[in-house]
């Protein structure tokens, strides 16, 4: 059976759900709400051969984590947080053995966007998720 990024998707979320401290808005997709917030930009996840037989079951998924406050500091903050969060205990999902995830680049500098007044302030890091069946 092929395996789907919607319940790692969920599962990671319910992860930062329950462990980020409660100031912390956590989104998918476009992020809107209370500051700072975290939101989750996955990409589908690749599916490769794990078995000889041709099925595909190992699932490679990136996540970028773009957590946002009103100053550098707040972003900065709700970035670790998070960071504390995915890089610790692995989340959960049913039939699947999900390998602790790693964070795959180093986060560019804080990026300050001015359209909005007053101006927010953006860091991103991107995560790595590995599933296999269980």
């Amino acid at each position: 059976m092929t395996p789907g990024a919607e319940p790692h998707i969920r599962a990671m979320q319910a992860l930062l759900d329950v462990n980020l401290p409660p100031s912390v808005s956590v989104t998918v997709g476009v992020g809107v709400g209370p500051l700072p917030r975290v939101v989750m930009y996955p990409d589908p996840g690749d599916v490769q051969a794990a078995r000889l037989d041709g099925q595909r079951e190992h699932l490679e998924m990136h996540v970028l984590l773009h957590a946002v406050g009103v100053g550098p500091e707040q972003a900065t903050w709700a970035s670790d947080r998070a960071r504390e969060v995915l890089l610790g205990v692995p989340p959960v999902v049913p039939g699947r053995r999900v390998h602790r995830l790693t964070q795959t680049m180093a986060p560019p500098p804080i990026v300050r966007d001015d359209d909005v007044n007053p101006p927010l302030f953006l860091q991103v890091t991107e995560y790595r998720l590995v599933s296999d069946p269980s």
